[in-house]
């Protein structure tokens, strides 16, 4: 008898061992795994960087928490009308505080995988402005500010996108463009 219920105690065991150690891969990252409880911590990480937008120094474990749930909820709830949303926002947090590459892959993928989100226009232009002003990477800027034309041709914005394009081609710096600007101006 003895014999017959070790084995079962064993596997029992290593059953209770192996899911406790999977509970707490899943609990340990800090993610939860509710829809609703990891919506409300975005939200609420969202509204505790609101309240300190004024504070002079950033508050960048926030940002990065917030960066990371946003991710979360888009990888696990892929369809819902919050993914691209909080996307969007947490990109641009990212923006602010100097992770350019994450807001940019952030971006493209709400304008690439929410193509019907009303932001996804603006995903893709705030990925170029951010190559432009952020990274000072022109070439890039230029590929994005095209592509935007091409799709979204008659966006309230496409003719100030046009402006960007022509200067991120253009390859002058802004100062260069004001002072060629002033030059015309006096002629």
């Amino acid at each position: 008898m003895i014999r017959s219920i070790l084995p079962i105690s064993l596997i029992i065991f290593l059953f209770a061992a192996v899911a406790c150690n999977s509970s707490s891969k899943n609990e340990g990252d800090g993610i939860p795994k509710d829809r609703g409880q990891l919506a409300s911590q975005i939200k609420s990480l969202e509204e505790t960087l609101l309240e300190k937008i004024n504070e002079p120094t950033l508050d960048t474990t926030t940002a990065n928490s917030l960066i990371k749930k946003s991710r979360a909820f888009a990888k696990q709830f892929p369809q819902d009308t919050l993914s691209p949303e909080f996307l969007f926002r947490a990109a641009d947090v990212a923006r602010g505080i100097g992770q350019y590459q994450t807001a940019i892959e952030m971006w493209h993928q709400v304008e690439t995988k929410y193509e019907s989100y009303k932001k996804a226009p603006e995903a893709l232009f705030l990925q170029g402005f951010t190559y432009d002003n952020s990274m000072g990477e022109l070439e890039n800027a230029a590929k994005h500010y095209q592509r935007f034309l091409t799709k979204h041709p008659k966006h309230p914005i496409a003719s100030d996108v046009q402006m960007l394009l022509e200067v991120a081609k253009s390859g002058k710096s802004p100062e260069e463009l004001i002072q060629e600007f002033e030059q015309k101006k006096e002629n």
